[in-house]
């Protein structure tokens, strides 16, 4: 097997929100021995792991039928990487006070920070245990902490893409060799602002090819190009492959560092730059602290419990009149909060920043419901479409939330997924929940869920999960005094034949208890999504009543159609006749 010639992000679970309620599960298991098997050589702890995951609501991902222990192991790798969860040297399995903390819940983004700012190459996940030794470089040749060096990387380039964090930093083990990165990266974007187009991809993708060819000489000279998950037969395949699971690792990258709060994405939405809201943070980490990586990343009790530690690091503002001095600026009555312990006052100030963050939505909201954001929104639309952000699902959500926020006359458009401090996305809607929930008032609302998946894969993992969302919705709705109607939107950009009549079912022939009768979910390609918001953003005043309108229209074409596939060539047609009578000024 080919030793790794990068540091690495696991890449599930995709979130760094995932983390929390699967650690959680494995809790449960704290101090069983990991390893130990049944009669049948199957490892007992780790297929339960694996079975419980697959039970938990907010779990999103595959559990391996043939191997489920490789799953559950799959899972522990973030927890392990990041200090929350160890395998003892007894094999038992540990749960660190870092890890308690998180499944708490307790200022996680400062928890987040400390770990990652801990996080060392070499340690016992990588390089440390007689297990992974032979996969990482000499430990004599690995010295460095990602996460802290990327950050400079960052603020020296103004911002890093997606590629110039595969390419250039991931293959980086010594913090000696940082600067080089950089200078490598600015010749790079010298280069590549010469070309446009085609050209300009294919400097990229021969750029990557160059440099991984260099970096992996040695396993390409002398034949071992095999790899854990897959076999590769030629260099060009192996190549390939490492070119590929860098890309990923880089998305993993832009994800869990962003978890700090100190990054979010590039004007472009392509990568990673500093948060405006804290430079100065930035700043005091890399002008104040010092990074050196700890001798005993061989002694598993040992690292860990210095890893796993949620104290350490000290940040540059933790002093206590520092945080008394923030408090102050937040608006916080100094005689109040002089009184306050550190651990009170950092709840203090982070429950007055949730609030500042919560002004700053409202703010943006009011904002985009000018005229002046639907090309913006509509643009986005399209780069979703080509891929040109970071997260294209991601985005998806977002950008439809903003679509149905510039609308406007609605209580409220509430948002599942979760936004950073600079009200960029930052986490998909969680599995229970619909993605976009718009409450226009007490007599309807309006849940969004959207998807990129087209063909089979569609139907097989959108159907029956938005369906239980919204019925299950509409259910709680059925308890209230003064139920209000409940509606469904589909958007894709294309739409399954059988997700279609999947949907036309439960509208017309399949009443649930479950969800208190018959479910109304339309399904709506993202051009027929966007034409309707362009169409309402033309109006000289858009009103509740015209969606509403609409929206009764194509459920009722259930009454006069016979299936999904009469209901899906009626839609287009409805929407048309709809645009008419408003245009007319009906």
């Amino acid at each position: 097997m080919a030793v790794s010639r990068t540091w690495y992000v696991p890449c599930s679970p995709r979130s760094p929100e995932k983390i929390a309620p699967e650690l959680g599960v494995l809790a449960q298991l704290e101090g069983v021995p990991w390893r130990e098997r049944d009669w049948s050589g199957a490892l007992i702890h780790q297929v339960a792991f694996a079975n419980s995951l697959r039970q938990l609501e907010t779990f999103e991902g595959n559990i391996s039928a043939r191997d489920p222990a490789f799953s559950a192991r799959d899972r522990l790798a973030p927890m392990q990487t990041y200090g929350f969860a160890y395998v003892d040297s007894q094999g038992r399995m540990r749960i660190t006070a870092a890890g308690n903390r998180l499944i708490a819940g307790i200022r996680t983004q400062e928890l987040f920070l400390k770990q990652l700012l801990k996080w060392q190459y070499p340690s016992w996940q990588h390089g440390g245990s007689p297990r992974t030794k032979s996969h990482y470089p000499p430990a004599s040749q690995m010295s460095i902490f990602p996460f802290a060096e990327t950050l400079r990387a960052c603020r020296e380039l103004e911002g890093l893409s997606k590629e110039e964090i595969a390419i250039f930093l991931l293959p980086v083990f010594n913090s000696a060799d940082v600067s080089a990165a950089i200078q490598a990266i600015l010749d790079f974007r010298l280069a590549l602002g010469e070309r446009q187009g085609r050209p300009r991809k294919e400097f990229v993708r021969d750029q990557h090819r160059e440099r991984f060819a260099m970096i992996y000489a040695q396993e390409i000279n002398t034949g071992k190009i095999s790899t854990r998950e897959s076999p590769t037969a030629t260099a060009d395949a192996f190549l390939r492959k490492k070119m590929r699971n860098s890309l990923d690792v880089a998305d993993a990258v832009i994800r869990y560092f962003r978890a700090t709060g100190l990054f979010t994405l590039s004007a472009d939405f392509h990568g990673l730059r500093i948060s405006p809201l804290h430079r100065a943070e930035v700043d005091h980490i890399l002008d104040r602290m010092t990074f050196t990586p700890v001798d005993f990343y061989n002694d598993v009790d040992l690292f860990y419990s210095y890893f796993g530690n949620p104290d350490t690091p000290l940040l540059p503002w933790e002093e206590h009149a520092q945080l008394i001095e923030r408090a102050v600026a937040l608006g916080l009555p100094e005689q109040k909060v002089q009184r306050f312990s550190v651990v009170e006052l950092k709840d203090a100030i982070e429950q007055r920043e949730y609030g500042q963050k919560a002004m700053r939505l409202e703010r943006y909201i009011a904002d985009i419901q000018s005229a002046e954001w639907v090309p913006d929104i509509l643009e986005m639309f399209r780069r979703i479409r080509q891929k040109e952000v970071v997260d294209p699902p991601l985005f998806l959500e977002w950008n439809t939330w903003r679509a149905l926020a510039a609308l406007d006359d609605c209580r409220e458009a509430r948002p599942n997924f979760t936004l950073d401090d600079d009200l960029q996305p930052y986490s998909h809607a969680p599995g229970n929940k619909a993605d976009v929930e718009v409450e226009y008032n007490d007599t309807f609302a309006v849940l969004v869920e959207v998807t990129l998946q087209g063909g089979a894969k569609q139907y097989d993992t959108e159907g029956e999960p938005v369906t239980r969302h919204i019925g299950r919705f509409q259910w709680q709705e059925r308890q209230k005094p003064k139920p209000r109607a409940v509606y469904g939107l589909f958007i894709a950009p294309s739409i399954n034949p059988n997700t279609q009549h999947y949907f036309y079912v439960h509208m017309k022939h399949m009443p649930n208890p479950d969800f208190g009768g018959l479910v109304n979910i339309i399904p709506l390609t993202l051009d027929q999504f966007m034409d309707i918001f362009q169409f309402c953003k033309s109006l000289p005043a858009f009103r509740r009543t015209m969606l509403r309108d609409l929206l009764d229209c194509l459920v009722g074409l259930k009454d006069s159609t016979s299936d999904g596939n009469e209901w899906r060539q009626q839609i287009p047609v409805t929407i048309e006749a709809w645009k008419q009578r408003y245009r007319s000024g009906v």
